[in-house]
């Protein structure tokens, strides 16, 4: 088991470094945004099978996002805001569509917990993330 998940952390890591090559392309990052959203993410809402996979997914989002921001060098290809919210968008949704328990508590201890502490601390690449913003646009999209 230990191997699949190195080979997955290996893969997600891969995928981000591919979006950093590409620039971070807003229809790049989308392209990878919806099949990690719709097939990962979201999955366990059909039905729990995939769960355990996106409790790992979960696990290893931040840091992997923080390794492919630090792995670009600081300044050069910096992530925008906008991008970062890009790589975010597939556990937004994940919050505002499970209705997995266990999947909503990784979701806000994993990644959302891990984002605010970034974002406090101004960590690569959430230090371009306006924490207010976000703060609101997730309240919004759970207000719907």
């Amino acid at each position: 088991m230990n191997k699949y998940l190195v080979l997955v952390r290996k893969f997600y890591a891969a995928s981000l470094s591919r979006l950093e090559h590409a620039k971070w392309d807003p229809a790049v990052v989308s392209q990878f945004m919806s099949v990690l959203r719709d097939d990962v993410i979201l999955m366990p809402t059909a039905n729990d099978l995939g769960a355990g996979f996106a409790y790992f997914v979960c696990d290893i989002a931040v840091e992997e996002m923080v390794k492919a921001a630090e792995a670009a060098g600081a300044g050069k290809r910096r992530l925008a805001g906008e991008t970062v919210l890009a790589l975010l968008e597939p556990f937004v949704e994940g919050l505002v569509a499970t209705k997995n328990k266990v999947l909503l508590t990784r979701l806000y201890s994993a990644v959302f917990s891990e984002v605010a502490r970034h974002v406090d601390e101004q960590v690569t690449p959430f230090d371009s993330v306006d924490g207010v913003g976000l703060a609101e646009a997730l309240f919004e999209r759970g207000a719907c």
